[in-house]
């Protein structure tokens, strides 16, 4: 037990954006997962300046299945931001904090629109393909039992 109480395990942390459904937004996500023992320091930055309490969802420590813990930080922001995001993370591991930078230069509002209609496209093809198949297969089965009934 008290091996258990003295092991240092190296957190795994992740920065990452995902859409919002039925909006133009994003959430920006910082990950710390793996973390033992339990104390953890996750802050979340925009532009090298500490992003408001107010302003963030999450932040509280949870258990994983193995006995180790994680938190999560997040912000929601617009699909149109250029601003640099850091996640930095203390912990008992690191003789430093482990600082993780995500970029969002690009302003293109239209970059939903344009992986949605991708989507579509794609689908049309796949049905396209699928309904000619179809034809095909049934014209040679007609064709089969029309030669059997002659």
């Amino acid at each position: 037990m008290e091996k258990n109480v003295l092991r240092k395990v190296t957190p795994r942390v992740k920065l990452f954006r995902k859409p919002l459904p039925d909006s133009q937004g994003l959430q920006i996500s910082c990950l710390a997962t793996g973390v033992y023992p339990r104390h953890i320091n996750l802050s979340l930055f925009r532009d090298d300046q500490p992003v408001d309490d107010d302003q963030i969802t999450g932040g509280e420590i949870l258990p994983n299945g193995d006995g180790t813990y994680q938190m999560r930080k997040s912000l929601l922001i617009s699909a149109c931001e250029g601003h640099k995001y850091n996640c930095t993370m203390k912990h008992l591991s690191f003789g430093e904090k482990l600082d993780i930078t995500l970029e969002m230069n690009e302003c293109d509002p239209g970059s939903f629109s344009k992986s949605a209609v991708l989507g579509v496209l794609v689908f049309m093809c796949v049905a396209v393909i699928i309904i000619t198949a179809l034809i095909i297969w049934r014209k040679r089965r007609a064709a089969v039992l029309l030669s059997i009934v002659v």
